[in-house]
């Protein structure tokens, strides 16, 4: 009975404010309360870079609750009071009978929810205290793994072309907002972009600025966003990979303290799924000279991105991470195509 009561109070409370409600008076007013106890963490980015190693890394802790989904993407599809009954029926009431219920963390997978602006005014006004766990890997290699992927999978309809037809911001009059994140462009692997619109850095350093100063235009306006109060874990896909077990076991360390968890993580499985090992002549070799128009497009990218992430968000406020100097490291060789130097 003392259950019924608790979700009759608690639905009967999220009625009253709907995304709507919160969008029209404004993101910056002060965040309901009744959402945040929903929702611990997010894996929420990027698509390719290592999401579903560090899902199953989490999912195996026994003080995690997940939804038990690869991916989970209600934040990007759904309104508020329909995310709301989600995080409510997949997460909340899963624990009611757990031991120490109150230490069980509850959260899941969205690979693009970094990357959509619904989703961080969403964060912004009613789930400050989630936190946010954020990978990335070389936008060169990220372009080839994703495009492959998106081959072996038949979804071809989010490929708007070859390779070299996907360099920039890509238009598409027939998909729907919900759809944007999913189409892959040299432009989706502008990592700095997304992570530059949770303002973690004062956004006032004429240096820094230069680097950002495309996305300060109306197709993604930095200047926009609400400044975002979630404590962000960011790593390297090379971290998830690292073979040096001592290093590997910092990384675990430190993951465990930054979600407050009072055990430990196990070894970090890699994911290889079956589509990896599906031979297609759809697929591309990315280093082949055909592909230089997108290859050197991305490099440019790569660049500024290494650049940014180094001197200005690893300092931001509230960013955390493990074992700075192989990171930094990881992202120095952002500077150098993969393609050369291999």
């Amino acid at each position: 009975q003392g259950g019924a009561m608790e979700r009759a109070k608690f639905l009967e409370e999220s009625y009253h404010y709907t995304l709507d409600n919160f969008l029209l008076k404004g993101v910056r007013q002060k965040p309901k309360p009744q959402s945040r106890f929903l929702l611990d963490f997010v894996v929420a980015g990027f698509a390719k870079c290592g999401t579903s190693s560090l899902n199953t890394l989490l999912a195996s802790h026994p003080s995690i609750q997940e939804t038990g989904n690869e991916e989970d993407h209600y934040f990007l599809r759904e309104d508020n009071i329909t995310i709301i009954h989600r995080l409510y029926e997949d997460l909340f009431l899963p624990t009611r009978n757990r031991t120490n219920r109150s230490k069980i963390l509850k959260g899941f997978k969205c690979p693009h929810h970094i990357q959509s602006e619904k989703v961080l005014n969403l964060m912004a006004a009613l789930y400050t205290n989630t936190k946010m766990i954020i990978s990335v890997r070389h936008p060169v290699l990220w372009f080839q793994s994703y495009y492959n992927y998106r081959v072996t999978e038949n979804e071809t309809e989010l490929l708007m072309g070859s390779p070299n037809e996907l360099i920039g911001e890509l238009k598409c009059s027939s998909c729907t907002s919900d759809k944007a994140p999913w189409l892959l462009s040299t432009a989706a692997g502008e990592f700095h972009r997304f992570l530059a619109a949770l303002k973690k850095t004062p956004l006032s350093d004429p240096d820094e600025l230069n680097l950002l100063k495309p996305f300060t235009k109306p197709r993604w306006n930095i200047t926009g966003f609400p400044k975002n109060p979630n404590a962000v874990f960011f790593c390297a896909l090379a971290q998830l990979e690292d073979k040096n077990e001592s290093r590997s076991s910092v990384f675990r360390r430190d993951l465990q303290h930054f979600l407050h968890l009072d055990k430990g993580f196990s070894i970090i499985p890699h994911q290889k799924r079956k589509r990896d090992d599906i031979k297609s002549t759809a697929k591309i070799n990315i280093c082949k000279e055909q592909f230089l128009p997108v290859r050197n497009e991305l490099m440019n990218i790569a660049r500024n991105a290494s650049l940014w992430l180094r001197n200005y968000f690893m300092r931001g406020d509230n960013v955390f991470f493990s074992s700075e100097d192989f990171l930094i490291d990881a992202l120095m060789k952002w500077m150098v195509d993969p393609c050369i130097h291999t």
